[in-house]
């Protein structure tokens, strides 16, 4: 029973930590979609919705990414002149491999925010959109490719291999 009150300290401690840091991610991604808008009185936040976000995340979104980065490679990019425009991003993605140890680490590095809200015209007519945004404790905030946009293109890319 005297433990009782220690066990409420730190289990109140431990909440307003987490209420904290969600709250700090959701102040970042409202300013940060707000801004993004042509008028920002006009942005309405509706549902945010907070995970951790670990290295090993981290490392399966960059995957992700340049899996579809190396599918550009089959594309053939021209300028206006016709001249064939070289794909150095392509290459220097293919060569970054993670490291074993990064793709297993599951230490919290940010915040990952799914975000919907409201845009209001100057006309009354009302948008809604979301976004997947990763905030880091500094208050970076990243915009993030959906990931059902990711899949899509993926099983896209498979199909087109077979």
């Amino acid at each position: 029973m005297k433990f009782a009150p220690l066990f409420l300290l730190l289990g109140s401690t431990l909440l307003t930590s987490c209420n904290s840091s969600e709250r700090q991610s959701k102040a970042a991604v409202s300013e940060y979609v707000s801004s993004g808008l042509g008028e920002p009185g006009y942005y309405r936040p509706e549902k945010f919705t907070f995970r951790p976000f670990s290295r090993k995340d981290s490392v399966a979104y960059a995957a992700k990414l340049a899996e579809l980065t190396a599918a550009a490679d089959t594309v053939t990019f021209r300028d206006e002149a016709g001249h064939i425009l070289p794909h150095t991003a392509t290459v220097a993605s293919r060569q970054a491999q993670p490291s074993e140890k990064l793709a297993t680490d599951t230490t919290h590095i940010a915040t990952y925010v799914y975000h919907t809200y409201r845009e209001q015209s100057k006309t009354g007519r009302t948008t809604r959109d979301s976004g997947e945004f990763i905030v880091y404790p500094n208050g970076n905030v990243v915009s993030a490719v959906p990931r059902r946009v990711l899949e899509v293109r993926l099983k896209q890319l498979q199909a087109r291999k077979q």
